[in-house]
C-alpha cells in the first residue's frame, strides 16, 4: 500500500478551497500571532476558546505551547484542556486496536470506544456558557476519571479553575468534528504532508520518554498499521470544521492557509 497517497496537503487545500497567507513564517509562533484575533488597540480578545487538531506528531503540543508564549506576553491567563484527558483505558481499547491491525477497520466504532466525546462535550458547552455570559470571573471543574497516557488507566482526577480573562486551549486529535467545532471561537487544524518525518518525530518522542529504545522498525509497523488509518478517518472525518491550517512538515517553515470567509 502507497501509505503517501491516502493523504495530501494539497489535496485537502483543494477539497476545501483554502487560501495561502500572504507572507511567510520563521516559526510556528509567527503564524499563530497571525491568527489570534485582536481589538482595535492590538490586544488578545478574551476569554476565547481554541480548538487544535491535527494527527499524531503534527506539533498540537508545540502548538499549544507556542499559543501559551504568546498569551503570557499579553498578561493574560492561559489554560489548557486535552481530549486525552476522555480516553478510554488502554485495556478497553486494545481489541479494537487489534481488530484495526489486522485491516478489520471500523475506525467510527473505535472513535466511540477510544473517547466519551460527551463528557467533552458537556466540559465545552458549560465553559462557553460561562465565557459568553460573563455573569462569573471563574469556571470550575472536576474530571473524573481522567485518563493518564503513562498508566494507560482512567483513575486520575483533574480540578482546576479558568478565569473570564483567559485564553483557552482545547487540543487533541478528532476534537474539530461535527459535534464540537461550534463551540470554539477559533480552530486550527496542524498537518504534516510526509510520512516519514512523522515517523522521525515519533521516534524522537520515544526516545526523549525515559530513554525508550524501541526500535525504528516498530515504530513505523506501529504507526502505519493503526495511527495513519485513523489519523486519515478523522481527516476526512472533519475537513470541513477548522478555519485554519497549518501545514508544520517543516516547523521551520510552516506554512498557514485560511478558510475564505462566508
Amino acid at each position: 500500500m502507497n501509505h503517501q497517497a491516502l493523504f495530501s496537503i494539497k489535496t485537502l487545500i483543494g477539497e476545501e478551497k483554502l487560501s495561502a497567507a500572504d507572507r511567510h513564517y520563521a516559526s510556528l509562533n509567527d503564524a499563530i500571532e497571525d491568527i489570534l484575533p485582536r481589538d482595535s488597540a492590538g490586544n488578545i480578545v478574551h476569554p476565547i476558546l481554541v480548538g487544535i487538531d491535527g494527527p499524531v506528531a503534527a506539533g498540537k503540543t508545540y502548538c499549544t505551547e507556542a499559543v501559551k508564549e504568546i498569551v503570557s506576553r499579553h498578561n493574560l491567563n492561559f489554560h489548557a484542556i486535552h481530549y486525552d484527558w476522555f480516553m478510554s483505558p488502554r485495556s478497553v481499547r486494545a481489541k479494537e486496536i487489534e481488530n484495526l491491525r489486522s485491516g478489520n477497520y471500523d475506525f467510527e466504532q473505535y472513535d466511540r470506544i477510544a473517547y466519551d466525546s460527551g463528557r467533552m462535550q458537556k466540559l465545552l458547552s458549560n465553559l462557553r456558557e460561562v465565557f459568553t455570559s460573563q455573569d462569573k470571573r471563574f469556571f470550575e471543574y472536576t474530571i473524573n476519571p481522567a485518563y493518564n497516557r503513562l498508566t494507560g488507566e482512567c483513575k486520575d482526577i483533574i480540578s482546576n479553575s479558568i478565569s473570564t480573562d483567559s485564553v483557552v486551549i482545547v487540543e487533541g486529535g478528532g476534537i474539530l468534528n461535527s459535534r464540537f467545532h461550534n463551540l470554539f471561537d477559533i480552530s486550527i487544524r496542524l498537518d504534516v504532508d510526509n510520512t516519514e518525518e512523522t515517523i522521525r518525530r515519533l521516534i524522537e518522542r520515544e526516545r526523549s520518554k525515559n530513554g525508550s529504545s524501541l526500535s525504528h522498525d516498530f515504530i513505523q509497523e506501529r504507526f502505519l498499521s493503526l495511527d495513519y488509518h485513523f489519523d486519515n478517518y478523522l481527516r476526512h472525518r472533519d475537513k470541513s470544521y477548522f478555519d485554519f491550517l497549518i501545514d508544520t512538515t517543516d516547523l521551520n517553515q510552516p506554512k498557514l492557509f485560511m478558510r475564505a470567509k462566508k
